[in-house]
Protein backbone atom coordinates (compact mmCIF):
# COMPACT_ATOMS: atom_id res chain seq x y z
CA UNK A 1 0.00 0.00 0.00
CA UNK A 2 1.22 3.50 -0.86
CA UNK A 3 0.99 5.82 2.15
CA UNK A 4 1.38 9.59 2.34
CA UNK A 5 1.60 11.54 5.58
CA UNK A 6 1.10 15.32 5.44
CA UNK A 7 2.63 17.59 8.06
CA UNK A 8 1.85 21.30 8.32
CA UNK A 9 4.88 23.58 8.30
CA UNK A 10 3.11 26.80 7.27
CA UNK A 11 3.15 28.41 4.84
CA UNK A 12 4.19 25.05 3.36
CA UNK A 13 3.65 21.37 4.06
CA UNK A 14 5.76 18.21 4.04
CA UNK A 15 4.66 15.01 2.33
CA UNK A 16 6.23 11.83 3.63
CA UNK A 17 5.83 8.81 1.33
CA UNK A 18 6.18 5.12 2.24
CA UNK A 19 5.13 1.72 0.93
CA UNK A 20 3.95 -0.86 3.47
CA UNK A 21 2.18 -4.17 3.84
CA UNK A 22 1.22 -5.84 7.08
CA UNK A 23 4.84 -6.62 8.03
CA UNK A 24 7.26 -4.53 5.95
CA UNK A 25 7.74 -0.80 5.40
CA UNK A 26 10.03 0.95 2.90
CA UNK A 27 10.63 4.67 2.61
CA UNK A 28 10.68 6.87 -0.43
CA UNK A 29 14.46 7.00 -0.95
CA UNK A 30 14.78 3.20 -1.10
CA UNK A 31 11.85 2.87 -3.48
CA UNK A 32 13.15 5.55 -5.85
CA UNK A 33 16.42 3.64 -6.13
CA UNK A 34 14.58 0.42 -6.97
CA UNK A 35 12.41 2.20 -9.55
CA UNK A 36 15.53 3.57 -11.23
CA UNK A 37 16.77 -0.04 -11.60
CA UNK A 38 13.42 -1.26 -12.92
CA UNK A 39 12.76 -3.48 -9.88
CA UNK A 40 9.27 -4.10 -8.47
CA UNK A 41 10.26 -5.90 -5.23
CA UNK A 42 11.97 -4.63 -2.13
CA UNK A 43 13.74 -6.40 0.75
CA UNK A 44 12.37 -5.80 4.23
CA UNK A 45 14.45 -5.63 7.42
CA UNK A 46 13.48 -9.20 8.29
CA UNK A 47 14.88 -10.53 5.01
CA UNK A 48 11.46 -10.99 3.37
CA UNK A 49 10.84 -9.63 -0.16
CA UNK A 50 7.64 -7.79 -0.92
CA UNK A 51 6.15 -6.42 -4.16
CA UNK A 52 5.28 -2.73 -4.39
CA UNK A 53 2.99 -0.89 -6.87
CA UNK A 54 5.80 0.40 -9.07
CA UNK A 55 3.63 2.00 -11.77
CA UNK A 56 1.44 3.83 -9.27
CA UNK A 57 4.49 4.95 -7.33
CA UNK A 58 6.11 6.20 -10.53
CA UNK A 59 3.01 8.26 -11.35
CA UNK A 60 2.93 9.71 -7.81
CA UNK A 61 6.60 10.64 -7.94
CA UNK A 62 6.05 12.36 -11.26
CA UNK A 63 3.25 14.26 -9.56
CA UNK A 64 5.11 15.33 -6.41
CA UNK A 65 8.67 15.44 -7.74
CA UNK A 66 11.74 13.31 -7.18
CA UNK A 67 13.15 15.31 -4.27
CA UNK A 68 11.90 15.30 -0.70
CA UNK A 69 10.68 18.89 -0.34
CA UNK A 70 8.18 21.32 1.15
CA UNK A 71 5.18 22.22 -0.99
CA UNK A 72 3.15 25.48 -1.06
CA UNK A 73 -0.03 25.08 0.98
CA UNK A 74 -2.19 26.23 -1.92
CA UNK A 75 -1.22 23.03 -3.78
CA UNK A 76 -2.59 20.72 -1.10
CA UNK A 77 -6.15 20.20 -2.35
CA UNK A 78 -5.30 19.28 -5.96
CA UNK A 79 -2.43 17.11 -4.68
CA UNK A 80 -4.69 15.28 -2.23
CA UNK A 81 -7.26 14.81 -4.98
CA UNK A 82 -4.72 13.24 -7.30
CA UNK A 83 -3.22 11.04 -4.57
CA UNK A 84 -6.73 9.78 -3.86
CA UNK A 85 -7.14 8.87 -7.54
CA UNK A 86 -3.94 6.80 -7.22
CA UNK A 87 -5.47 5.07 -4.15
CA UNK A 88 -2.78 6.40 -1.82
CA UNK A 89 -3.66 6.17 1.87
CA UNK A 90 -3.33 9.70 3.26
CA UNK A 91 -2.91 10.67 6.90
CA UNK A 92 -2.47 14.10 8.46
CA UNK A 93 -1.18 15.58 11.67
CA UNK A 94 -3.80 17.22 13.92
CA UNK A 95 -3.08 20.82 12.84
CA UNK A 96 -3.28 19.85 9.20
CA UNK A 97 -6.67 18.20 9.72
CA UNK A 98 -8.05 21.41 11.24
CA UNK A 99 -6.53 23.53 8.46
CA UNK A 100 -8.08 21.40 5.70
CA UNK A 101 -11.54 21.57 7.29
CA UNK A 102 -11.36 25.37 7.41
CA UNK A 103 -9.95 25.64 3.89
CA UNK A 104 -12.81 23.58 2.49
CA UNK A 105 -15.49 25.52 4.37
CA UNK A 106 -14.59 29.08 5.33
CA UNK A 107 -17.91 29.45 7.18
CA UNK A 108 -16.47 27.12 9.82
CA UNK A 109 -13.71 29.61 10.64
CA UNK A 110 -13.72 30.83 14.25
CA UNK A 111 -14.90 34.44 14.44
CA UNK A 112 -11.93 36.54 15.53
CA UNK A 113 -12.41 39.84 17.38
CA UNK A 114 -12.20 42.88 15.13
CA UNK A 115 -9.07 45.00 15.55
CA UNK A 116 -8.99 47.88 18.02
CA UNK A 117 -9.24 51.22 16.25
CA UNK A 118 -11.76 50.21 13.61
CA UNK A 119 -14.13 53.15 13.22
CA UNK A 120 -17.00 51.26 11.61
CA UNK A 121 -19.69 48.71 12.35
CA UNK A 122 -19.28 45.82 9.94
CA UNK A 123 -22.19 43.82 8.63
CA UNK A 124 -22.17 40.10 9.34
CA UNK A 125 -21.04 39.06 5.86
CA UNK A 126 -18.23 41.65 6.05
CA UNK A 127 -17.06 40.16 9.37
CA UNK A 128 -17.00 36.76 7.62
CA UNK A 129 -14.98 38.29 4.79
CA UNK A 130 -12.41 39.75 7.20
CA UNK A 131 -12.14 36.34 8.93
CA UNK A 132 -11.47 34.74 5.56
CA UNK A 133 -8.78 37.30 4.69
CA UNK A 134 -7.08 36.82 8.05
CA UNK A 135 -7.22 33.01 7.66
CA UNK A 136 -5.50 33.25 4.28
CA UNK A 137 -2.81 35.54 5.69
CA UNK A 138 -2.23 33.27 8.71
CA UNK A 139 -1.40 30.33 6.44
CA UNK A 140 0.46 32.29 3.76
CA UNK A 141 -2.35 31.83 1.23
CA UNK A 142 -3.79 34.30 -1.27
CA UNK A 143 -7.19 34.84 -2.80
CA UNK A 144 -9.67 36.97 -4.71
CA UNK A 145 -12.28 38.95 -2.76
CA UNK A 146 -14.89 39.09 -5.51
CA UNK A 147 -17.93 40.50 -3.72
CA UNK A 148 -20.56 42.23 -5.81
CA UNK A 149 -19.98 45.93 -6.32
CA UNK A 150 -21.07 48.05 -3.35
CA UNK A 151 -20.73 45.33 -0.70
CA UNK A 152 -17.64 46.84 0.90
CA UNK A 153 -14.51 45.17 -0.48
CA UNK A 154 -12.58 48.29 0.55
CA UNK A 155 -13.60 48.31 4.22
CA UNK A 156 -13.05 44.54 4.56
CA UNK A 157 -9.55 44.96 3.14
CA UNK A 158 -8.74 47.95 5.35
CA UNK A 159 -9.92 46.01 8.42
CA UNK A 160 -7.65 43.09 7.52
CA UNK A 161 -4.74 45.53 7.05
CA UNK A 162 -5.46 47.17 10.41
CA UNK A 163 -5.46 43.73 12.04
CA UNK A 164 -2.14 42.73 10.46
CA UNK A 165 -0.30 45.96 11.21
CA UNK A 166 -1.70 46.14 14.76
CA UNK A 167 -0.62 42.60 15.58
CA UNK A 168 2.76 42.95 13.82
CA UNK A 169 3.78 46.63 14.16
CA UNK A 170 7.30 45.97 12.81
CA UNK A 171 6.09 44.34 9.61
CA UNK A 172 6.98 46.12 6.32
CA UNK A 173 4.49 48.45 4.61
CA UNK A 174 1.59 47.10 2.58
CA UNK A 175 1.10 48.35 -0.98
CA UNK A 176 -2.40 48.81 -2.43
CA UNK A 177 -2.47 49.34 -6.21
CA UNK A 178 -5.64 50.91 -7.58
CA UNK A 179 -6.97 52.64 -10.71
CA UNK A 180 -6.05 56.33 -10.80
CA UNK A 181 -9.68 57.38 -10.40
CA UNK A 182 -10.04 55.84 -6.91
CA UNK A 183 -6.62 56.31 -5.29
CA UNK A 184 -7.88 59.26 -3.22
CA UNK A 185 -11.04 57.35 -2.31
CA UNK A 186 -8.90 54.66 -0.70
CA UNK A 187 -7.02 57.16 1.41
CA UNK A 188 -10.26 58.89 2.40
CA UNK A 189 -11.79 55.57 3.43
CA UNK A 190 -8.68 54.64 5.42
CA UNK A 191 -8.73 57.95 7.29
CA UNK A 192 -12.42 57.53 8.00
CA UNK A 193 -12.60 53.86 9.01
CA UNK A 194 -9.05 52.94 10.10
CA UNK A 195 -7.57 56.24 11.37
CA UNK A 196 -4.90 54.39 13.40
CA UNK A 197 -3.27 53.10 10.21
CA UNK A 198 -0.38 55.27 9.01
CA UNK A 199 -1.18 55.73 5.32
CA UNK A 200 0.52 57.55 2.46
CA UNK A 201 -0.15 58.20 -1.22
CA UNK A 202 2.68 57.06 -3.49
CA UNK A 203 2.01 59.79 -6.06
CA UNK A 204 3.72 63.04 -7.04
CA UNK A 205 7.31 63.86 -7.95
CA UNK A 206 8.88 63.03 -4.56
CA UNK A 207 6.94 59.81 -3.96
CA UNK A 208 9.98 57.54 -3.59
CA UNK A 209 11.08 59.47 -0.48
CA UNK A 210 8.23 57.74 1.40
CA UNK A 211 10.25 54.52 1.56
CA UNK A 212 13.40 56.29 2.75
CA UNK A 213 12.00 57.72 5.98
CA UNK A 214 13.07 56.34 9.38
CA UNK A 215 9.42 55.65 10.24
CA UNK A 216 7.71 53.99 7.30
CA UNK A 217 3.97 54.20 6.65
CA UNK A 218 1.98 51.04 7.27
CA UNK A 219 -0.12 51.21 4.11
CA UNK A 220 0.80 52.90 0.83
CA UNK A 221 -1.70 53.59 -1.97
CA UNK A 222 -0.57 53.98 -5.57
CA UNK A 223 -1.88 53.55 -9.11
CA UNK A 224 -1.25 51.04 -11.88
CA UNK A 225 0.25 53.83 -14.00
CA UNK A 226 2.80 54.78 -11.33
CA UNK A 227 3.56 51.10 -10.68
CA UNK A 228 4.50 50.67 -14.33
CA UNK A 229 6.79 53.71 -14.22
CA UNK A 230 8.38 52.90 -10.84
CA UNK A 231 8.60 49.12 -10.98
CA UNK A 232 12.42 49.09 -10.80
CA UNK A 233 12.19 50.97 -7.50
CA UNK A 234 9.15 49.21 -6.05
CA UNK A 235 10.32 45.67 -6.80
CA UNK A 236 13.27 46.23 -4.46
CA UNK A 237 11.00 47.12 -1.50
CA UNK A 238 10.03 44.59 1.16
CA UNK A 239 6.24 44.60 1.44
CA UNK A 240 3.72 42.88 3.70
CA UNK A 241 0.65 42.86 1.48
CA UNK A 242 0.50 43.57 -2.22
CA UNK A 243 -3.16 44.23 -2.97
CA UNK A 244 -4.69 44.81 -6.39
CA UNK A 245 -7.96 46.72 -6.54
CA UNK A 246 -9.96 46.12 -9.74
CA UNK A 247 -7.61 43.21 -10.37
CA UNK A 248 -9.07 42.69 -13.83
CA UNK A 249 -6.54 45.40 -14.77
CA UNK A 250 -4.01 42.53 -15.10
CA UNK A 251 -6.35 40.23 -17.02
CA UNK A 252 -3.94 40.21 -19.97
CA UNK A 253 -0.87 38.27 -18.73
CA UNK A 254 1.27 39.93 -21.42
CA UNK A 255 0.38 43.47 -20.34
CA UNK A 256 2.97 45.75 -18.73
CA UNK A 257 0.83 46.00 -15.57
CA UNK A 258 0.57 42.21 -15.19
CA UNK A 259 4.30 41.74 -15.65
CA UNK A 260 5.04 44.57 -13.21
CA UNK A 261 2.90 43.37 -10.29
CA UNK A 262 4.43 39.90 -10.53
CA UNK A 263 7.86 41.37 -9.75
CA UNK A 264 6.80 42.84 -6.38
CA UNK A 265 8.04 41.20 -3.16
CA UNK A 266 4.99 40.75 -0.95
CA UNK A 267 4.65 38.36 1.97
CA UNK A 268 0.92 38.25 1.20
CA UNK A 269 -1.05 38.96 -1.95
CA UNK A 270 -4.72 39.77 -2.46
CA UNK A 271 -6.88 40.63 -5.47
CA UNK A 272 -10.13 42.59 -5.35
CA UNK A 273 -12.49 42.34 -8.28
CA UNK A 274 -16.22 42.03 -8.76
CA UNK A 275 -15.48 40.81 -12.31
CA UNK A 276 -12.42 38.50 -12.21
CA UNK A 277 -13.59 37.00 -15.52
CA UNK A 278 -14.81 39.51 -18.11
CA UNK A 279 -14.30 37.80 -21.46
CA UNK A 280 -12.29 34.58 -21.16
CA UNK A 281 -10.90 32.18 -18.55
CA UNK A 282 -7.32 33.19 -19.25
CA UNK A 283 -8.05 36.41 -17.33
CA UNK A 284 -8.62 34.33 -14.19
CA UNK A 285 -5.37 32.48 -14.81
CA UNK A 286 -3.48 35.78 -15.02
CA UNK A 287 -4.81 36.95 -11.63
CA UNK A 288 -3.96 33.64 -9.96
CA UNK A 289 -0.52 33.71 -11.59
CA UNK A 290 0.07 36.89 -9.57
CA UNK A 291 -1.47 35.47 -6.39
CA UNK A 292 -0.08 31.93 -6.37
CA UNK A 293 2.27 31.09 -9.26
CA UNK A 294 1.84 27.57 -10.67
CA UNK A 295 -1.45 27.09 -8.81
CA UNK A 296 -3.25 26.78 -12.15
CA UNK A 297 -0.18 25.40 -13.97
CA UNK A 298 1.37 27.23 -16.91
CA UNK A 299 -0.56 29.43 -19.29
CA UNK A 300 -0.36 26.76 -22.01
CA UNK A 301 -1.42 23.87 -19.75
CA UNK A 302 -4.30 25.92 -18.32
CA UNK A 303 -5.65 26.56 -21.78
CA UNK A 304 -5.38 22.89 -22.72
CA UNK A 305 -6.74 21.53 -19.44
CA UNK A 306 -9.50 24.05 -18.72
CA UNK A 307 -10.10 26.93 -21.10
CA UNK A 308 -10.54 25.01 -24.35
CA UNK A 309 -12.56 22.10 -22.87
CA UNK A 310 -14.84 24.47 -20.93
CA UNK A 311 -15.35 26.66 -24.01
CA UNK A 312 -16.28 23.44 -25.81
CA UNK A 313 -18.94 22.62 -23.20
CA UNK A 314 -17.05 20.05 -21.09
CA UNK A 315 -18.85 20.03 -17.68
CA UNK A 316 -16.19 17.85 -16.03
CA UNK A 317 -13.43 20.39 -16.77
CA UNK A 318 -15.63 23.18 -15.42
CA UNK A 319 -16.34 21.27 -12.21
CA UNK A 320 -12.67 20.45 -11.71
CA UNK A 321 -11.65 24.10 -12.11
CA UNK A 322 -14.41 25.21 -9.78
CA UNK A 323 -13.28 22.75 -7.09
CA UNK A 324 -9.70 23.94 -7.39
CA UNK A 325 -10.36 27.68 -7.11
CA UNK A 326 -13.31 27.62 -4.70
CA UNK A 327 -11.32 27.96 -1.44
CA UNK A 328 -9.49 31.00 -2.83
CA UNK A 329 -12.38 33.06 -4.21
CA UNK A 330 -14.93 34.68 -1.92
CA UNK A 331 -17.91 36.09 -3.79
CA UNK A 332 -21.18 37.26 -2.27
CA UNK A 333 -23.94 38.77 -4.41
CA UNK A 334 -26.29 41.47 -3.21
CA UNK A 335 -29.15 39.00 -3.53
CA UNK A 336 -27.39 36.71 -1.04
CA UNK A 337 -26.80 39.32 1.67
CA UNK A 338 -29.84 41.58 1.26
CA UNK A 339 -30.90 41.01 4.85
CA UNK A 340 -27.57 42.53 5.94
CA UNK A 341 -27.80 45.57 3.67
CA UNK A 342 -29.34 48.90 4.66
CA UNK A 343 -32.18 50.06 2.39
CA UNK A 344 -29.96 52.75 0.85
CA UNK A 345 -26.19 53.15 0.67
CA UNK A 346 -24.68 56.53 -0.27
CA UNK A 347 -21.25 56.62 -1.89
CA UNK A 348 -18.99 59.28 -3.40
CA UNK A 349 -16.87 58.39 -6.42
CA UNK A 350 -13.95 60.74 -7.05
CA UNK A 351 -12.00 61.33 -10.23
CA UNK A 352 -9.15 63.67 -11.18
CA UNK A 353 -9.45 66.08 -14.11
CA UNK A 354 -7.90 65.12 -17.44
CA UNK A 355 -4.85 67.24 -18.46
CA UNK A 356 -6.71 69.39 -21.04
CA UNK A 357 -9.66 69.68 -18.69
CA UNK A 358 -7.38 70.74 -15.84
CA UNK A 359 -5.87 73.52 -17.95
CA UNK A 360 -9.31 74.79 -18.94
CA UNK A 361 -10.50 74.63 -15.33
CA UNK A 362 -7.55 76.66 -14.00
CA UNK A 363 -7.94 79.22 -16.80
CA UNK A 364 -11.66 79.56 -16.09
CA UNK A 365 -11.05 79.77 -12.35
CA UNK A 366 -8.59 82.63 -12.80
CA UNK A 367 -11.04 84.55 -15.00
CA UNK A 368 -13.85 84.03 -12.48
CA UNK A 369 -11.71 85.15 -9.56
CA UNK A 370 -10.69 88.37 -11.25
CA UNK A 371 -14.27 89.26 -12.21
CA UNK A 372 -16.00 88.29 -8.96
CA UNK A 373 -13.59 89.77 -6.48
CA UNK A 374 -13.37 92.94 -8.57
CA UNK A 375 -17.15 93.29 -8.31
CA UNK A 376 -17.17 92.45 -4.61
CA UNK A 377 -14.55 95.14 -3.96
CA UNK A 378 -16.66 97.79 -5.64
CA UNK A 379 -20.18 96.67 -4.75
CA UNK A 380 -20.07 93.99 -2.02
CA UNK A 381 -21.16 90.35 -1.98
CA UNK A 382 -24.89 91.16 -2.12
CA UNK A 383 -24.68 92.94 -5.48
CA UNK A 384 -22.44 90.27 -7.02
CA UNK A 385 -24.81 87.31 -6.77
CA UNK A 386 -25.56 87.01 -10.48
CA UNK A 387 -21.85 86.99 -11.31
CA UNK A 388 -21.18 84.41 -8.59
CA UNK A 389 -23.92 82.13 -9.95
CA UNK A 390 -22.60 82.48 -13.50
CA UNK A 391 -19.04 81.69 -12.37
CA UNK A 392 -20.14 78.65 -10.38
CA UNK A 393 -22.16 77.41 -13.34
CA UNK A 394 -19.23 77.72 -15.74
CA UNK A 395 -16.83 75.92 -13.39
CA UNK A 396 -19.35 73.13 -12.86
CA UNK A 397 -19.70 72.70 -16.61
CA UNK A 398 -15.93 72.32 -17.02
CA UNK A 399 -16.00 69.63 -14.30
CA UNK A 400 -18.78 67.75 -16.10
CA UNK A 401 -17.37 67.92 -19.61
CA UNK A 402 -15.25 70.62 -21.33
CA UNK A 403 -17.54 70.32 -24.36
CA UNK A 404 -20.24 72.13 -22.37
CA UNK A 405 -18.01 75.21 -22.55
CA UNK A 406 -16.21 74.77 -25.88
CA UNK A 407 -17.92 72.06 -27.90
CA UNK A 408 -15.61 72.08 -30.92
CA UNK A 409 -12.29 72.09 -29.09
CA UNK A 410 -12.68 69.00 -26.87
CA UNK A 411 -13.71 65.34 -27.10
CA UNK A 412 -15.26 62.76 -24.77
CA UNK A 413 -11.73 61.64 -23.79
CA UNK A 414 -11.15 65.07 -22.20
CA UNK A 415 -13.88 64.51 -19.58
CA UNK A 416 -12.57 62.62 -16.54
CA UNK A 417 -16.07 62.31 -15.15
CA UNK A 418 -17.49 60.81 -18.32
CA UNK A 419 -14.68 58.25 -18.46
CA UNK A 420 -15.29 57.39 -14.80
CA UNK A 421 -19.02 57.07 -15.40
CA UNK A 422 -18.57 54.66 -18.30
CA UNK A 423 -16.21 52.48 -16.22
CA UNK A 424 -18.74 52.50 -13.37
CA UNK A 425 -21.62 51.62 -15.69
CA UNK A 426 -19.67 48.76 -17.23
CA UNK A 427 -19.30 47.13 -13.82
CA UNK A 428 -22.85 47.82 -12.64
CA UNK A 429 -24.55 46.66 -15.83
CA UNK A 430 -22.35 43.55 -16.08
CA UNK A 431 -23.77 42.49 -12.71
CA UNK A 432 -27.32 42.79 -14.03
CA UNK A 433 -28.32 46.01 -12.25
CA UNK A 434 -30.21 48.99 -13.72
CA UNK A 435 -29.44 52.66 -13.27
CA UNK A 436 -31.10 56.06 -12.92
CA UNK A 437 -28.64 58.68 -14.17
CA UNK A 438 -29.33 62.32 -13.24
CA UNK A 439 -27.81 65.54 -14.53
CA UNK A 440 -28.92 69.16 -14.11
CA UNK A 441 -27.70 70.02 -17.62
CA UNK A 442 -29.81 68.92 -20.59
CA UNK A 443 -26.80 69.51 -22.83
CA UNK A 444 -24.86 67.03 -20.65
CA UNK A 445 -27.64 64.48 -21.02
CA UNK A 446 -27.30 64.84 -24.79
CA UNK A 447 -23.60 64.01 -24.55
CA UNK A 448 -24.40 61.09 -22.24
CA UNK A 449 -26.90 59.73 -24.75
CA UNK A 450 -24.19 59.79 -27.40
CA UNK A 451 -21.76 57.83 -25.17
CA UNK A 452 -24.41 55.25 -24.21
CA UNK A 453 -25.27 54.69 -27.87
CA UNK A 454 -21.59 54.26 -28.79
CA UNK A 455 -21.28 51.64 -26.02
CA UNK A 456 -24.55 49.97 -27.10
CA UNK A 457 -26.18 50.58 -23.74
CA UNK A 458 -29.99 50.76 -23.95
CA UNK A 459 -31.71 53.69 -22.23
CA UNK A 460 -34.83 55.77 -21.68
CA UNK A 461 -34.81 59.55 -21.43
CA UNK A 462 -36.83 62.45 -20.05
CA UNK A 463 -36.12 66.13 -19.53
CA UNK A 464 -38.16 69.29 -19.01
CA UNK A 465 -39.42 69.16 -22.58
CA UNK A 466 -40.96 65.70 -22.24
CA UNK A 467 -44.77 65.80 -22.17
CA UNK A 468 -46.75 64.26 -19.30
CA UNK A 469 -48.03 61.49 -21.59
CA UNK A 470 -44.50 60.69 -22.80
CA UNK A 471 -43.19 60.67 -19.23
CA UNK A 472 -45.82 58.13 -18.20
CA UNK A 473 -45.13 55.88 -21.19
CA UNK A 474 -41.36 55.97 -20.74
CA UNK A 475 -41.52 55.26 -17.01
CA UNK A 476 -43.83 52.29 -17.57
CA UNK A 477 -41.63 50.99 -20.35
CA UNK A 478 -38.51 51.18 -18.16
CA UNK A 479 -40.16 49.47 -15.18
CA UNK A 480 -41.53 46.64 -17.32
CA UNK A 481 -38.66 46.07 -19.75
CA UNK A 482 -35.53 44.74 -18.03
CA UNK A 483 -33.60 45.12 -21.27
CA UNK A 484 -33.56 48.90 -20.73
CA UNK A 485 -30.44 49.42 -18.65
CA UNK A 486 -30.24 53.17 -17.94
CA UNK A 487 -32.79 55.95 -17.45
CA UNK A 488 -31.37 59.41 -18.25
CA UNK A 489 -33.22 62.12 -16.35
CA UNK A 490 -32.74 65.86 -15.94
CA UNK A 491 -32.78 66.64 -12.24
CA UNK A 492 -35.64 69.14 -12.33
CA UNK A 493 -37.78 67.02 -14.64
CA UNK A 494 -37.26 63.83 -12.63
CA UNK A 495 -37.05 65.08 -9.07
CA UNK A 496 -40.71 64.35 -8.31
CA UNK A 497 -43.69 62.43 -9.64
CA UNK A 498 -41.81 59.37 -10.93
CA UNK A 499 -41.84 55.81 -9.65
CA UNK A 500 -38.79 54.03 -11.06
CA UNK A 501 -38.36 51.01 -8.80
CA UNK A 502 -37.10 49.04 -11.80
CA UNK A 503 -33.66 50.50 -11.01
CA UNK A 504 -31.55 49.79 -7.93
CA UNK A 505 -28.63 52.14 -8.69
CA UNK A 506 -28.78 55.94 -8.78
CA UNK A 507 -25.93 58.08 -10.13
CA UNK A 508 -25.82 61.87 -9.75
CA UNK A 509 -23.51 62.96 -12.54
CA UNK A 510 -23.22 66.55 -11.35
CA UNK A 511 -24.34 66.76 -7.69
CA UNK A 512 -24.54 70.23 -6.24
CA UNK A 513 -25.35 72.07 -3.07
CA UNK A 514 -28.97 71.11 -2.70
CA UNK A 515 -29.11 67.78 -0.82
CA UNK A 516 -32.90 67.90 -0.65
CA UNK A 517 -33.27 67.93 -4.44
CA UNK A 518 -30.75 65.10 -4.74
CA UNK A 519 -32.65 63.08 -2.12
CA UNK A 520 -35.92 63.59 -4.01
CA UNK A 521 -34.27 62.33 -7.19
CA UNK A 522 -32.81 59.27 -5.44
CA UNK A 523 -36.26 58.53 -4.05
CA UNK A 524 -37.46 57.79 -7.60
CA UNK A 525 -35.88 54.35 -7.02
CA UNK A 526 -35.79 54.25 -3.21
CA UNK A 527 -39.53 54.14 -2.47
CA UNK A 528 -42.42 51.80 -1.70
CA UNK A 529 -42.38 48.98 -4.21
CA UNK A 530 -38.60 48.72 -4.27
CA UNK A 531 -37.63 45.21 -3.17
CA UNK A 532 -33.82 45.62 -3.36
CA UNK A 533 -31.27 47.78 -1.57
CA UNK A 534 -30.53 50.99 -3.46
CA UNK A 535 -27.00 52.28 -4.11
CA UNK A 536 -26.69 56.02 -4.55
CA UNK A 537 -23.52 57.43 -6.15
CA UNK A 538 -22.24 60.99 -6.47
CA UNK A 539 -19.52 61.64 -9.06
CA UNK A 540 -17.12 64.35 -7.86
CA UNK A 541 -14.05 65.84 -9.54
CA UNK A 542 -11.31 66.15 -6.94
CA UNK A 543 -9.72 69.52 -6.13
CA UNK A 544 -12.51 71.46 -7.86
CA UNK A 545 -15.52 73.55 -7.04
CA UNK A 546 -17.57 70.34 -6.68
CA UNK A 547 -15.43 68.96 -3.86
CA UNK A 548 -15.37 72.34 -2.11
CA UNK A 549 -19.15 72.71 -2.19
CA UNK A 550 -19.51 69.27 -0.57
CA UNK A 551 -17.20 70.48 2.20
CA UNK A 552 -19.27 73.64 2.55
CA UNK A 553 -22.43 71.53 2.73
CA UNK A 554 -21.04 69.83 5.83
CA UNK A 555 -20.18 73.15 7.50
CA UNK A 556 -23.62 74.55 6.64
CA UNK A 557 -25.61 71.54 7.79
CA UNK A 558 -28.27 73.69 9.44
CA UNK A 559 -28.85 75.55 6.20
CA UNK A 560 -29.14 72.27 4.32
CA UNK A 561 -31.77 71.08 6.79
CA UNK A 562 -33.87 74.11 5.87
CA UNK A 563 -34.28 72.54 2.42
CA UNK A 564 -32.45 74.80 0.02
CA UNK A 565 -34.66 74.95 -3.04
CA UNK A 566 -32.98 77.59 -5.16
CA UNK A 567 -29.40 78.26 -6.21
CA UNK A 568 -29.86 81.87 -5.14
CA UNK A 569 -30.59 80.77 -1.56
CA UNK A 570 -27.23 79.06 -1.44
CA UNK A 571 -25.43 82.06 -2.91
CA UNK A 572 -27.04 84.44 -0.41
CA UNK A 573 -25.68 82.28 2.41
CA UNK A 574 -22.08 82.62 1.21
CA UNK A 575 -19.69 84.87 3.11
CA UNK A 576 -16.53 86.51 1.80
CA UNK A 577 -14.56 83.70 3.50
CA UNK A 578 -16.72 81.05 1.78
CA UNK A 579 -16.10 82.67 -1.60
CA UNK A 580 -12.35 82.78 -1.01
CA UNK A 581 -12.51 79.06 -0.23
CA UNK A 582 -14.65 78.21 -3.29
CA UNK A 583 -12.55 80.15 -5.78
CA UNK A 584 -9.13 79.37 -4.35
Amino acid sequence: TLKAHLTLEKPRFHLGLTVANSQITADREVLQGLLAKGQTYYLGTDGVYAAFPARALDRVLRLIGDQDQLYPLYQVLPLVEQLTVEEVTITYDAEFTSFLAQLRNFESLPVLPLPVGLNAELRSYQVSGVNWLRFLARFGLSGILADDMGLGKTIQTLTALLSLHSEEPQTPPSLVIVPTSVVYNWQDEARKFTPKLRTELFVGPDRQEIFKRPKLPQVVFTTYGILRRDIDFLKSQRLSYVILDEAQMIKNPESVSAKAVKQLQGLHTLALSGTPIENRLLELWSIFDFLMPDFLATNKLFQERYEKPIAGGDPQAAQELQRRIKPFILRRLKTQVEKDLPPKTDMVRYCSLQPQQQSLYLQTLQQCRSQIFGEITSGGVGRSQMSILAALLRLRQVCCDPRLVEAEKYTAEDSAKLLELMDLLETILAEGHRVLLFSQFVTMLTLLKRSLEQSRISYEYIDGGTTAKERKERVERFNLDNRLQVFLISLKAGGTGLNLTGADYVIHYDPWWNPAVEAQATDRAYRIGQTRPVFNYKLITRGTIEEKVIQLQKSKAELAEQVLSEDSVFVKSLTQKDLEFLFS
